[in-house]
């Protein structure tokens, strides 16, 4: 038998850890067949694109989905308020890694100058 080994990124799936084999657990097959066993690869991808625009609460619902941790950071900024405006790291990362999402905030509102009154 010759076993074969596929790597997949999957957010469920810690590194080593078997998703699935081909043919299935208990399948009769000759002593030359081929096993292939699917391994979780221990990372995930993420691209900024899959949570720009998005409210904060929504995108770090979908970085749990996918198995990372969400960090909020604030930057100010008029336009897109309470979105994400900025993601980091991105790529393929280890399940498990933090995960920055920087969220828009508007500036404070200018307040009045104070009057000084002279008696």
């Amino acid at each position: 038998m010759v076993v074969e080994k596929t790597f997949v990124d999957d957010p469920g799936g810690h590194r080593g850890v078997i998703l699935g084999q081909d043919p299935a657990p208990g399948t009769r097959t000759d002593a030359n067949a081929t096993v292939t066993l699917t391994v979780a690869s221990g990372r995930i991808g993420l691209r900024a694109e899959r949570v720009m625009g998005e409210r904060y609460t929504q995108a770090a619902r979908d970085l749990v989905a996918l198995g990372l941790v969400p960090v909020r950071a604030s930057r100010t900024q008029a336009q897109d308020a309470g979105t994400v405006v900025a993601v980091g790291p991105t790529g393929r990362l280890p399940v498990g890694s933090s995960v920055t999402l920087t969220v828009a905030v508007p500036p404070l509102a200018p307040t009045a100058p104070m009057r000084t009154v002279r008696r």
